[in-house]
């Protein structure tokens, strides 16, 4: 297969941290809020394997560290700041949920709110108990406190909090005490096997010793990990571990690579939740495919556009000018850094050739075809569109800009993928209409 620009095939994307906890390190620039999504799909059941297929809500999982009356460092957070983003969630309608709630939403199906939010906090430090604690508690928002365990009550450059007031916190039902490591090592994949297996190990035991609870979450200390590391994780019996990356936790997900915003994209949080109301693009869509029978001819838009089908679609489909596509059995190459985040919630098709999936892009980490694989195994085809004309039934509506030419992909609902090209200019919402009246249940914009 000649090379195409960009070669998108797979959804695990290597050194894709987007923030470090470094002074050095500056956030990074402000990036596009996803898209959101439409009906929600009937749940399947929770698998063995790293990917959770459920889950209908774009869910923020916000990153904290320390909270104090001046910063020190650029990723603390002053008691002010903080107060104000607890009144703005309240304010919202945010549902402040418990990290296990959200995972037996994206594991099992269990129905959540819209605008729900996570709030976690990494390192232990002492302005987590005498800051955060008290104004979580007066607004009733619980937490997860992700703890590295040799600096329980130690004393460096900042305070960390003891083993007696994690249990206070974890006593009033508001907090949840997970790992963070051992020793918080800046970069656990440099490590041996021996010693990252120890981070991993150790801590966790250490926190069921003290606080009488087994530990089922891991956050990675400043983003960093790989497959080697996700192997090592799942094999101490975490249930799932987060990273540093700049995304929301949409389904389906990889459980061992889970997104965090830090807090300087509160905001985008809270604009996200507006756009989403007007525009939903959430969960899975999912088919098995029939053979595409004798075409589908003659069918015109209701502003008059022709547009004609193709009968073999799945061997047709290539970039599109202008478009991220492609694919092919020659195998998947990793999105670039610089594009992911571009394309964060854009529609990505996935087949085998007989079954096939449509759900919002996330740049799940990894170096190889091994989370797309997750998602379908044997996957020999993937595309990420340019936008969604209709998702789970629902038409997602567009703006009034006129597409030239179109190349439309999808199925319908009877399974028969179709791979159209409008013949003129057509507007989105025309489009999505004239696709409906021929029983297409998904389609996107190639």
């Amino acid at each position: 297969m000649r090379p195409f620009w960009p070669l998108i095939g797979v959804v695990c994307l290597a050194g894709c941290a987007g923030y470090r906890r470094t002074t050095a390190n500056r956030p990074p620039a402000p990036v596009p809020a996803a898209t959101t999504a439409s009906s929600e799909p009937p749940a399947l059941a929770p698998t063995d394997g790293r990917m959770w297929l459920n889950g209908s809500e774009d869910v923020a999982v916000l990153m904290y560290h320390d909270v104090v009356p001046r910063k020190q460092v650029w990723f603390d957070v002053t008691n002010r700041e903080f107060e104000a983003q607890m009144a703005s969630l309240k304010e919202a309608g945010a549902n402040v949920a418990k990290l296990e709630d959200v995972v037996a939403h994206f594991r099992d199906g269990t129905p959540l709110p819209p605008k729900t939010v996570v709030l976690t906090f990494d390192d232990n430090t002492v302005g987590i108990y005498e800051n955060a604690f008290p104004i979580m508690r007066k607004y009733g928002f619980p937490s997860t406190q992700f703890v590295h365990t040799a600096y329980v009550g130690v004393q460096t450059e900042k305070g960390h909090c003891s083993w007696d007031q994690l249990k206070e916190m974890e006593d009033s039902g508001l907090v949840d005490v997970e790992s963070h490591t051992v020793n918080h090592p800046p970069d656990i994949r440099i490590l041996s096997d021996d010693e990252a297996r120890a981070e991993l190990v150790d801590s966790k035991a250490a926190i069921e010793e003290h606080l009488g609870h087994p530990v089922r979450f891991l956050a990675y200390t400043e983003g960093n990990a790989d497959e080697r590391i996700a192997a090592m994780v799942k094999e101490a019996g975490y249930e799932a571990a987060f990273n540093e990356q700049r995304a929301w936790m949409s389904g389906p997900v990889d459980r061992l690579f889970l997104p965090r915003f830090a807090p300087f994209r509160f905001d985008d949080v809270l604009d996200h939740w507006k756009e989403s109301a007007a525009v939903p693009v959430r969960g899975l869509a999912r088919v098995d495919l029939q053979a595409p029978g004798d075409g589908l001819d003659g069918l015109r838009t209701p502003a008059g556009v022709r547009v004609t089908w193709d009968r073999t679609p799945l061997d047709n489909i290539r970039a599109t000018r202008g478009g991220d596509a492609i694919i092919g059995p020659d195998g998947f190459a990793p999105v670039p850094v610089e594009r992911q985040w571009g394309l964060i919630g854009r529609p990505l098709f996935v087949t085998d050739g007989r079954k096939a999936m449509c759900l919002p892009y996330q740049p799940w980490l990894g170096t190889s075809d091994a989370a797309l694989n997750e998602l379908l195994p044997g996957a020999t085809k993937a595309v990420i569109g340019s936008r969604w004309i209709l998702h789970n039934g629902q038409p997602i509506p567009g703006d009034d800009r006129s597409i030239r030419r179109a190349s439309v992909f999808g199925w319908t609902q009877d399974g028969r993928p179709f791979l159209g090209h409008a013949q003129s200019r057509v507007r989105p919402n025309d489009l999505a209409a004239a696709l409906q009246t021929m029983g297409a249940t998904e389609a996107i914009a190639l």
